[in-house]
């Protein structure tokens, strides 16, 4: 590939829109006052402007990119790198994701799991089941916060 065809995927990115449950997603926390961040493998700057161009940038308090340290996900030491950023510790902190292997990652590091099903159908058996499994991604945040303290505990 080209710098320029590459330059081109990238800045197509930035016009992509999101779902139609990012938003509502996005507003559940901002109204309960729990800060939410978006953490990338890929460009913190690309990924600022894609939630930009969507309308949800500024329901978030910030964008992280896993490229700072020179790893990808799901290594544990990522995990406790954002939540070192972002002031929270792992157990008080949730990652909610698409990607089964990213919630089985965090969770493998100690923070809360969960998983929106639109595009894998399922919690393969092959992972750590999340702490909360939903459709969407609004139904996912909407069920965090019904979670005990300790989820894992009796």
């Amino acid at each position: 590939m080209t710098d320029a065809q590459v330059a081109h995927v990238l800045d197509g990115f930035a016009t992509l829109p999101v779902h139609p449950d990012v938003p509502a997603a996005f507003g559940l926390l901002a109204d309960a006052g729990v800060p939410a961040y978006a953490f990338t493998h890929g460009s913190a700057r690309v990924a600022a402007e894609a939630l930009a161009a969507a309308g949800v940038r500024d329901l978030l308090a910030g964008v992280h990119s896993c490229e700072e340290l020179g790893s990808f996900k799901p290594p544990a030491r990522v995990y406790e790198w954002v939540c070192a950023r972002v002031g929270s510790p792992p157990a008080a902190t949730a990652l909610v994701a698409v990607h089964s292997w990213d919630t089985h990652g965090a969770m493998s590091a100690g923070l809360l799991g969960g998983l929106c099903l639109r595009l894998e159908g399922r919690v393969p058996d092959t992972v750590l089941r999340p702490h909360v499994v939903a459709g969407g991604l609004d139904d996912v945040v909407a069920g965090l916060p019904a979670l005990p303290a300790h989820p894992g505990e009796p």
